[in-house]
């Protein structure tokens, strides 16, 4: 976070730098005006003020909440931090604004860095993030309760998890275990966490029939309809994480041998996958027509600021295609994992083995596939023993109930 203090007469003289530097990205001249508005608005109310975060969170609560709708008032924020990010570092960053963040004593970070030491060598940094993010949370908690960590007790502890999930519970009391063991509690308070059962949900799995419809809802006459398309193509003939979808590159695609070659982002370990002829062509066709790649990346945002796509913009896509084609989600999911769960529950019931899934998928072992591949009822009926009319003490017990 910038902490600068800028003076208003210099940003005001950064404006058209920053205009220049919008257009340059390829911004539509209204959405330029859009943001020059609401930044001119803002220098005039702080004319003769220095600017600094502070003055911003000052506009925003005592300005913009009072006759904005909550939308304008979150475009307001982002452009007014845009330009500041701009006067203190000269470039755009076009990231999203943080959430207000987490408060807790120094010393209490220094804690969980040092737990999640232990897993930097076993866990991916994905994964370590969401461990911290889990304690980071729990720490605010205990803070707005003006308690330290040295003062938790039992009561506290089996009173204020009950809600946590499965994950969080798991994280918070092997962070307890951590801490009685390097002596910051005197009692081990891990003991007093109950150990919560993992409910198995049954994969979202979409039909054949679904999956065709959904691959066709997007249109090959547009290049935003023939990204899309591609994407749920990759997704649905090859299993592909949307992480990977997402960093994909055209160098990453043998043509010749219909060949996708990665490091998958989750696993960090090689994996090769078959693409068919028709999803080359489109493939080839997308590329040859995107002129936004400065990236590196195969697929990009088709509107300004033109960089690589994000996961978030694949959920997206799949969701409002599943809506706008009418398919009843009947409790499954819309996000991208559905299509890998659909792709491999696809190839068990074709009969594929499972260690074939198994190494498409680009998972270590079998058991990583319970939570992907959706059992076909059928064929377990026809596994099942033959059943036998009553007969006997049992006919007549049968009668008696």
């Amino acid at each position: 976070m910038n902490t600068q203090r800028i003076c208003a007469s210099y940003a005001k003289s950064k404006l058209d730098d920053f205009t220049t530097a919008l257009k340059e990205l390829g911004y539509k001249d209204s959405t330029i005006k859009e943001h020059r508005k609401k930044i001119l608005r803002f220098l005039k109310l702080n004319n003769d003020s220095q600017i600094t975060n502070e003055v911003l969170k000052e506009y925003i609560n005592n300005h913009c909440d009072k006759g904005y709708s909550k939308r304008y008032t979150i475009s307001v924020k982002k452009s007014i931090n845009v330009f500041y990010n701009f006067l203190c570092t000269n470039s755009i960053d076009l990231s999203r604004i943080k959430r207000d963040t987490y408060t807790f004593s120094e010393e209490d970070e220094v804690l969980v860095n040092s737990f999640l030491l232990k897993y930097s060598n076993k866990c991916q940094t994905d994964s370590i993030n969401r461990k911290r993010i889990t304690l980071w949370r729990f720490l605010n908690d205990i803070n707005n309760e003006k308690i330290c960590i040295k003062e938790l007790d039992e009561k506290y502890i089996t009173s204020n998890l009950l809600n946590k999930n499965y994950d969080d519970v798991r994280i918070i009391k092997s962070f307890l275990n951590y801490l009685f063991v390097e002596g910051n509690l005197s009692i081990d308070l891990s003991l007093f966490i109950h150990p919560i059962k993992r409910v198995k949900k049954s994969p979202s799995v979409y039909t054949d029939d679904e999956i065709y419809k959904i691959i066709n809802y997007y249109s090959e006459d547009n290049l935003i309809g023939l990204r899309n398309k591609i994407i749920i193509m990759l997704a649905t003939t090859t299993g592909l994480r949307s992480c990977d979808i997402v960093r994909l590159k055209l160098s990453d695609i043998n043509m010749s041998k219909n060949q996708i070659s990665i490091v998958q982002q989750k696993t960090k370990k090689p994996i090769s996958l078959y693409i068919n002829d028709e999803l080359k062509k489109l493939i080839l066709s997308y590329h040859s027509l995107s002129e936004h790649r400065k990236h590196g990346h195969l697929f990009s945002n088709e509107k300004a600021p033109y960089g690589p796509m994000s996961t978030g913009s694949i959920r997206y896509l799949l969701k409002k295609a599943i809506i706008n084609l009418g398919i009843k989600k009947e409790g499954r999911k819309t996000g991208p994992h559905s299509l890998r769960s659909s792709f491999a529950t696809s190839l068990a019931q074709n009969n594929v083995s499972y260690d074939v899934i198994q190494k498409t998928l680009g998972h270590k072992d079998n058991s990583s596939l319970d939570s992907y591949v959706l059992t076909d009822v059928e064929k377990l009926r026809k596994c099942s023993l033959p059943t036998y009319n009553p007969s006997g003490s049992f006919l007549k017990w049968l009668g008696e109930v």
